[in-house]
């Protein structure tokens, strides 16, 4: 796990170093743990961890929470984020974009 760490350390924005890490921590740390280390990688500017950040807020019934970071994802070209924000937003009753 210290090797993964160091990996996602080195890089925050590397989006396979930060995958890497985060499924080790999902057998070992608890979900504030996790949601620390997707923020710290999303301040670094890794797409893939607001994706991540979002769809786990939207699975702990935090919609609203969720949105300002899958639509960053999307705004940045993550495609997946895209059809998931959808959802989140018609989940809310939100108007979703075109």
């Amino acid at each position: 796990m210290e090797l993964l760490q160091r990996a996602f350390d080195l890089d925050r924005r590397d989006s396979m170093s930060f995958h890497n890490y985060l499924n080790v921590l999902a057998e070992v740390a608890d979900e504030e743990e996790i949601d620390e280390v997707c923020l710290q990688a999303i301040e670094a500017g890794n797409v893939a961890a607001m994706f991540e950040l979002g769809v786990r807020l939207d699975e702990r019934d935090e919609p609203e929470e969720a949105v300002p970071h899958l639509r960053r994802a999307a705004d940045n070209g993550h495609a997946e984020a895209r059809s998931y924000l959808a959802a989140v937003l018609r989940e809310v009753g939100a108007q979703v974009p075109d």
